[in-house]
Protein backbone atom coordinates (compact mmCIF):
# COMPACT_ATOMS: atom_id res chain seq x y z
CA UNK A 1 0.00 0.00 0.00
CA UNK A 2 2.67 2.41 0.88
CA UNK A 3 4.63 1.67 -2.68
CA UNK A 4 1.53 2.24 -4.22
CA UNK A 5 0.24 5.42 -2.55
CA UNK A 6 4.01 6.76 -3.55
CA UNK A 7 3.87 5.58 -6.90
CA UNK A 8 0.29 7.71 -7.60
CA UNK A 9 2.27 10.22 -6.60
CA UNK A 10 4.66 10.66 -9.71
CA UNK A 11 3.18 12.45 -12.73
CA UNK A 12 1.94 9.85 -15.85
CA UNK A 13 1.97 6.77 -13.23
CA UNK A 14 -1.58 4.57 -13.52
CA UNK A 15 -2.06 1.65 -10.86
CA UNK A 16 -4.16 -0.91 -12.94
CA UNK A 17 -4.32 -3.74 -10.59
CA UNK A 18 -2.75 -5.73 -7.78
CA UNK A 19 -2.41 -9.48 -6.88
CA UNK A 20 -2.62 -11.06 -3.49
CA UNK A 21 -2.99 -14.42 -1.58
CA UNK A 22 -5.49 -12.94 0.62
CA UNK A 23 -9.15 -11.60 -0.44
CA UNK A 24 -9.25 -8.75 2.16
CA UNK A 25 -6.00 -7.27 0.07
CA UNK A 26 -8.12 -7.71 -2.86
CA UNK A 27 -10.79 -6.05 -1.85
CA UNK A 28 -8.76 -3.17 -0.53
CA UNK A 29 -7.10 -2.76 -3.58
CA UNK A 30 -10.73 -2.43 -5.43
CA UNK A 31 -11.42 0.17 -2.92
CA UNK A 32 -8.64 2.27 -3.82
CA UNK A 33 -7.97 0.98 -7.85
CA UNK A 34 -11.73 1.40 -8.45
CA UNK A 35 -14.10 -1.12 -10.26
CA UNK A 36 -11.92 -1.34 -13.15
CA UNK A 37 -9.09 -2.71 -11.92
CA UNK A 38 -7.84 -6.15 -12.18
CA UNK A 39 -7.38 -8.14 -8.46
CA UNK A 40 -6.27 -11.53 -8.68
CA UNK A 41 -4.77 -14.14 -6.83
CA UNK A 42 -2.56 -14.89 -9.78
CA UNK A 43 0.28 -12.12 -10.55
CA UNK A 44 0.58 -13.93 -13.53
CA UNK A 45 -2.09 -12.05 -14.94
CA UNK A 46 -0.74 -8.60 -14.89
CA UNK A 47 2.09 -9.77 -16.42
CA UNK A 48 -0.25 -10.85 -19.62
CA UNK A 49 -1.38 -6.82 -19.72
CA UNK A 50 0.51 -4.91 -22.51
CA UNK A 51 -0.47 -1.94 -20.86
CA UNK A 52 1.76 -2.82 -18.09
CA UNK A 53 4.87 -0.99 -18.24
CA UNK A 54 6.25 -1.68 -14.89
CA UNK A 55 5.46 -3.79 -11.47
CA UNK A 56 5.89 -3.12 -7.33
CA UNK A 57 6.96 -6.60 -6.14
CA UNK A 58 6.12 -6.68 -2.39
CA UNK A 59 5.80 -10.38 -1.37
CA UNK A 60 6.63 -12.24 1.19
CA UNK A 61 10.89 -12.67 1.11
CA UNK A 62 10.70 -16.33 -0.57
CA UNK A 63 8.31 -15.12 -3.35
CA UNK A 64 10.53 -12.13 -4.87
CA UNK A 65 12.97 -13.85 -6.84
CA UNK A 66 10.20 -16.05 -8.91
CA UNK A 67 8.10 -12.99 -9.42
CA UNK A 68 10.82 -10.12 -10.53
CA UNK A 69 12.12 -13.13 -13.09
CA UNK A 70 8.78 -13.79 -14.41
CA UNK A 71 8.01 -9.83 -14.66
CA UNK A 72 11.18 -9.48 -16.51
CA UNK A 73 10.66 -12.34 -19.36
CA UNK A 74 7.25 -10.55 -19.59
CA UNK A 75 9.48 -7.34 -20.93
CA UNK A 76 8.40 -5.60 -17.29
CA UNK A 77 10.28 -3.46 -15.62
CA UNK A 78 10.90 -4.00 -11.68
CA UNK A 79 11.02 -2.17 -8.40
CA UNK A 80 11.39 -4.65 -6.13
CA UNK A 81 11.41 -4.74 -2.04
CA UNK A 82 13.91 -5.38 -0.25
CA UNK A 83 15.76 -7.89 0.55
CA UNK A 84 15.84 -8.72 -3.46
CA UNK A 85 16.33 -12.10 -2.96
CA UNK A 86 15.54 -15.00 -0.22
CA UNK A 87 18.21 -17.17 -1.13
CA UNK A 88 21.80 -16.17 -2.14
CA UNK A 89 22.10 -18.02 -5.53
CA UNK A 90 18.46 -16.28 -6.79
CA UNK A 91 20.82 -13.28 -7.13
CA UNK A 92 23.14 -15.03 -9.93
CA UNK A 93 19.82 -15.39 -11.43
CA UNK A 94 17.97 -12.17 -11.56
CA UNK A 95 21.42 -10.52 -12.60
CA UNK A 96 21.71 -12.85 -15.75
CA UNK A 97 17.61 -12.14 -16.28
CA UNK A 98 18.42 -7.96 -16.28
CA UNK A 99 21.28 -8.46 -18.60
CA UNK A 100 19.76 -10.54 -21.08
CA UNK A 101 16.27 -8.77 -20.80
CA UNK A 102 17.27 -5.26 -21.01
CA UNK A 103 15.07 -3.97 -18.67
CA UNK A 104 15.42 -1.75 -14.91
CA UNK A 105 15.06 -3.93 -11.80
CA UNK A 106 16.02 -1.40 -8.88
CA UNK A 107 15.42 -2.67 -5.27
CA UNK A 108 13.68 -0.97 -2.59
CA UNK A 109 16.09 0.26 0.18
CA UNK A 110 15.36 3.94 0.82
CA UNK A 111 18.04 5.05 3.05
CA UNK A 112 20.13 5.32 0.05
CA UNK A 113 17.79 7.74 -1.55
CA UNK A 114 17.27 9.53 1.78
CA UNK A 115 18.20 13.57 1.51
CA UNK A 116 20.50 13.34 4.47
CA UNK A 117 21.62 9.73 3.65
CA UNK A 118 23.13 11.18 0.30
CA UNK A 119 24.37 14.34 1.59
CA UNK A 120 26.11 12.35 4.35
CA UNK A 121 27.80 10.11 1.32
CA UNK A 122 29.06 13.82 -0.62
CA UNK A 123 30.11 14.74 3.23
CA UNK A 124 32.52 11.22 3.53
CA UNK A 125 33.47 11.74 0.33
CA UNK A 126 34.79 15.50 0.44
CA UNK A 127 36.87 13.87 3.63
CA UNK A 128 35.07 15.99 6.57
CA UNK A 129 35.50 12.82 8.67
CA UNK A 130 38.85 11.75 7.45
CA UNK A 131 39.53 8.35 7.47
CA UNK A 132 36.24 6.57 8.46
CA UNK A 133 37.48 2.62 9.75
CA UNK A 134 35.12 1.92 12.08
CA UNK A 135 31.30 2.23 11.64
CA UNK A 136 28.48 1.04 15.03
CA UNK A 137 24.89 1.26 14.15
CA UNK A 138 21.87 -0.09 16.16
CA UNK A 139 18.17 -0.38 15.44
CA UNK A 140 16.65 -0.87 19.40
CA UNK A 141 12.84 -1.43 19.29
CA UNK A 142 10.87 -3.48 21.46
CA UNK A 143 7.22 -3.82 20.69
CA UNK A 144 4.81 -5.90 18.32
CA UNK A 145 4.98 -4.06 15.94
CA UNK A 146 8.78 -4.39 15.34
CA UNK A 147 8.51 -8.03 16.20
CA UNK A 148 6.26 -8.32 13.19
CA UNK A 149 3.16 -10.14 15.40
CA UNK A 150 0.55 -8.34 13.28
CA UNK A 151 -3.19 -9.12 13.79
CA UNK A 152 -5.15 -12.20 11.82
CA UNK A 153 -8.05 -10.76 10.29
CA UNK A 154 -11.35 -12.26 11.82
CA UNK A 155 -11.71 -13.93 8.36
CA UNK A 156 -8.55 -15.81 7.82
CA UNK A 157 -9.58 -18.89 6.17
CA UNK A 158 -8.49 -21.10 3.09
CA UNK A 159 -11.42 -20.30 1.96
CA UNK A 160 -10.01 -16.45 1.89
CA UNK A 161 -6.12 -17.39 1.49
CA UNK A 162 -4.74 -19.52 -1.27
CA UNK A 163 -2.39 -21.00 0.73
CA UNK A 164 -1.32 -23.32 -1.60
CA UNK A 165 -0.04 -20.44 -4.29
CA UNK A 166 1.50 -18.44 -0.69
CA UNK A 167 3.29 -21.30 0.33
CA UNK A 168 5.41 -21.21 -3.56
CA UNK A 169 8.50 -22.60 -3.55
CA UNK A 170 9.15 -22.97 0.60
CA UNK A 171 8.15 -26.08 1.88
CA UNK A 172 4.83 -27.54 2.37
CA UNK A 173 2.80 -27.13 5.82
CA UNK A 174 -0.11 -27.55 7.21
CA UNK A 175 -2.71 -24.28 6.72
CA UNK A 176 -1.42 -21.87 9.47
CA UNK A 177 -2.86 -17.93 8.95
CA UNK A 178 0.29 -16.88 10.86
CA UNK A 179 2.24 -17.66 8.87
CA UNK A 180 0.49 -15.16 6.12
CA UNK A 181 0.35 -12.40 8.49
CA UNK A 182 3.25 -12.99 10.34
CA UNK A 183 5.36 -14.26 7.76
CA UNK A 184 8.86 -12.13 8.64
CA UNK A 185 8.69 -14.61 11.82
CA UNK A 186 9.48 -17.62 9.93
CA UNK A 187 12.56 -18.59 8.11
CA UNK A 188 10.47 -20.38 5.56
CA UNK A 189 9.29 -16.82 4.07
CA UNK A 190 11.30 -14.32 5.62
CA UNK A 191 14.92 -13.64 6.91
CA UNK A 192 14.01 -11.80 10.27
CA UNK A 193 16.19 -9.22 11.77
CA UNK A 194 18.84 -9.95 8.93
CA UNK A 195 16.42 -9.10 6.49
CA UNK A 196 13.88 -6.79 7.19
CA UNK A 197 16.00 -4.26 9.65
CA UNK A 198 19.84 -5.07 9.09
CA UNK A 199 19.47 -5.03 5.04
CA UNK A 200 18.72 -1.25 6.08
CA UNK A 201 21.78 -0.69 8.21
CA UNK A 202 24.23 -2.90 5.86
CA UNK A 203 23.37 -1.31 2.73
CA UNK A 204 22.75 2.72 4.00
CA UNK A 205 26.74 1.83 5.33
CA UNK A 206 28.08 -0.02 1.90
CA UNK A 207 26.63 3.08 0.05
CA UNK A 208 28.02 5.78 2.53
CA UNK A 209 31.56 4.55 2.22
CA UNK A 210 31.04 2.74 -1.00
CA UNK A 211 32.24 -0.79 0.81
CA UNK A 212 32.10 -4.58 -1.49
CA UNK A 213 31.80 -7.59 0.14
CA UNK A 214 33.35 -8.34 4.04
CA UNK A 215 35.72 -10.72 3.91
CA UNK A 216 34.52 -11.22 7.90
CA UNK A 217 31.49 -11.66 9.50
CA UNK A 218 30.53 -12.75 12.93
CA UNK A 219 26.97 -12.79 14.57
CA UNK A 220 24.89 -14.25 17.24
CA UNK A 221 21.37 -14.10 18.54
CA UNK A 222 18.85 -15.72 20.20
CA UNK A 223 14.74 -15.93 21.07
CA UNK A 224 15.00 -13.87 23.79
CA UNK A 225 11.69 -11.67 24.37
CA UNK A 226 9.24 -13.34 22.02
CA UNK A 227 8.46 -17.31 23.20
CA UNK A 228 5.98 -17.81 20.08
CA UNK A 229 6.58 -20.76 17.59
CA UNK A 230 8.77 -17.95 15.57
CA UNK A 231 12.27 -19.46 14.39
CA UNK A 232 13.96 -16.64 13.36
CA UNK A 233 15.89 -14.58 16.17
CA UNK A 234 14.23 -11.36 18.17
CA UNK A 235 17.77 -9.79 19.35
CA UNK A 236 20.73 -10.04 17.03
CA UNK A 237 24.61 -8.51 17.33
CA UNK A 238 27.34 -8.89 14.79
CA UNK A 239 30.39 -7.44 13.49
CA UNK A 240 31.79 -7.32 9.99
CA UNK A 241 35.13 -6.25 7.90
CA UNK A 242 35.57 -5.05 5.30
CA UNK A 243 38.81 -5.31 2.82
CA UNK A 244 38.68 -1.65 2.69
CA UNK A 245 39.71 -1.18 5.79
CA UNK A 246 36.31 -0.81 7.67
CA UNK A 247 35.08 -2.66 10.28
Amino acid sequence: LNDANAALRVPGVRIVGAASCYDGHLERARELLGADALVTRDYRRLLDRPDVDAVIVATPDHWHARACLDALAAGKDVYCEKPLTHAIEEGDALVRAVRESGRILQVGSQHTSAPHVVEAKQLVAEGLLGRVTQVKASWDTNNEVSAWVAPIPPDASEATIDWERFQGPAPRRPFDPRRVFRWRTYREYGEGLAGDVLVHIITTIHFLLGLDVPTVATAVGGRLVWKDDRNVYDTITGGWEYPEGVV
